[in-house]
């Protein structure tokens, strides 16, 4: 193998790592509330043993798999300091390194399609893009999914050993998230259907193990084999559940793309059109994923983030059919994978209010966690429970509470912070107004604009009372 050939996919998964580390050493938010009460929280309660407990896993709805494996980063990290800024940049560290596949199968599949300047275009793109460096700051299972099909579609029916981590990493995809479900098995069906025999069997066996291991999980963790599946699908078909969080119509999808990519958006589909030519398979797994959330009601853009390095993979192999085709190749590939980091950069910055969500909750709770004297904070109004930080931005011993709209804190308050999302005057009641900045608060792909204030009062904190999060369809 040329040097040539293995230093460029470690070149692209170096600019990777730079651009996603400092992405999170400047954005360390919130961007979904899922991030953290589905995952790290939940990882926070198996390492520390506090943690907010959302209604899906007091019914039992969501395996321990994904927040199992945050809880391995959480203890790496206590081996070498403790608190919550080590232990965020232990969950960021894991989930940019799990996002690299994307980068190197991008390359894999550019240079399989269209040689050299198809690898480095595809791979490149799929290093810098503003939404995949975004994505993998972010512990959501969307990312890690979107790693997992990569992985599976990459290796697939190319020899028994590869074919086993294919079936492996097609399992985890579906475990992961149920609607990726279509796609893995279109993607098996296309990448095994000409495979050996052995391969085949590789894979699927690969995929069978993982499956059962993950049903043992849910036996052991929740009481019913498979119980995180099965309950999901039946709470949805049959109450309903994920709609009482909004739903949109059949073409959503194609507006978020618009939203982020704007006039740009025709270009990519269309050069990815482009590159399916080459890659057909890429083209028909991304489809079959925006379909499948097509036809579900409730929709959100971060659903649809394991179809885009499919996508960006075929434009960047369709710029190199187009580069390919005029003299000086080399020069016009490095114009043209200029050019997309330029464009990447733009919609980057456009991209603001995402990059700035939730990172003004995420600091006053480290300043917060930072005062040695600090019992107990209380988040106000309750329904902004959802956009904190949760027990995993506070170190051990500060107590959560919830502090009703309109409400004042009691005599002997079991909090001596409060974090207030709006107007608000606690002076009366002994505390004393510390900060106030303005905070990007994300719901459902919307962005909103709040004041938080940080209010401290003197003394200890009585025992804090315990409460319960709401149900679905409840205030929030």
């Amino acid at each position: 193998m040329s040097a040539k050939r293995w230093l460029t996919p470690v070149a692209l998964c170096v600019l990777a790592v730079v651009l996603r580390l400092a992405a999170y050493a400047a954005f360390p938010g919130i961007y979904h509330s899922d991030e953290f009460f589905q995952y790290v929280e939940q990882a926070h309660r198996l390492v520390y043993g506090s943690g907010l407990v959302p209604w899906e896993y007091a019914v039992g709805i969501r395996s321990w798999l994904f927040p199992g494996v945050l809880a391995g980063a959480l203890q790496a990290a206590r081996l070498f300091a403790d608190g919550p800024v080590p232990a965020g940049w232990a969950v960021a560290l894991f989930m940019i390194f799990a996002s690299l596949p994307v980068v190197l199968c991008g390359w894999a599949w550019g240079r399989r399609a269209a040689g050299f300047e198809g690898g480095l275009l595809s791979g490149g793109l799929n290093a810098v893009w503003f939404q995949l460096v975004y994505a993998s700051i972010h512990a959501l299972a969307d990312t890690l999914g979107a790693s997992c099909l990569a992985v599976g579609l990459c290796l697939s029916g190319r020899g028994r050993g590869r074919a086993f981590v294919a079936g492996v990493a097609f399992g985890l995809a579906v475990l992961l998230r149920l609607h990726l479900a279509p796609a893995v098995v279109l993607g098996m069906a296309g990448t095994l259907w000409y495979a050996e025999r052995t391969a085949a069997r590789a894979a699927l066996g690969g995929a069978a193990l993982v499956v059962l291991l993950a049903g043992a999980l849910d036996w052991l963790t929740l009481g019913a084999p498979f119980q995180s599946l099965w309950m999901y699908a039946w709470l949805n078909q049959t109450r309903g559940i994920s709609a009482t969080y909004g739903t949109s119509p059949w073409y959503e999808y194609a507006t978020y793309a618009w939203y982020y990519w704007s006039f740009v958006g025709p270009l990519i589909v269309g050069l990815a059109v482009l590159g399916a030519a080459r890659l057909p398979l890429l083209f028909a797994v991304a489809l079959a994923i925006v379909a499948t959330l097509s036809a579900v009601a409730h929709k959100e853009s971060r659903f649809a983030w394991p179809a885009l390095p499919l996508m960006l993979t075929l434009a960047g192999v369709g710029t190199a059919m187009l580069v390919q085709r005029l003299e000086g190749q080399w020069r016009l590939t490095t114009v043209a994978l200029a050019g997309w980091v330029v464009v990447s950069a733009t919609l980057g910055v456009l991209f603001a209010p995402a990059w700035e969500s939730g990172v003004t909750v995420v600091r006053a709770m480290h300043a917060v966690s930072e005062d040695p004297a600090s019992c107990g904070l209380a988040v106000y109004p309750r329904r902004f429970w959802s956009v904190s930080g949760g027990y995993a931005h506070l170190r051990p011993g500060i107590a959560i509470q919830l502090l009703d709209e309109g409400g004042m804190p009691p005599d002997t308050p079991t909090y001596d912070w409060i974090m207030a999302f709006g107007p608000a005057d606690f002076s009366a009641s002994g505390f004393a107004r510390v900060a106030c900045a303005p905070a990007v608060l994300s719901l459902f792909d919307a962005y909103y604009r709040y004041e938080l204030c940080m209010w401290r009062r003197p003394g200890v904190c009585a025992t804090p009372q315990s409460f319960d999060l709401p149900l679905p369809g409840a205030a929030h």
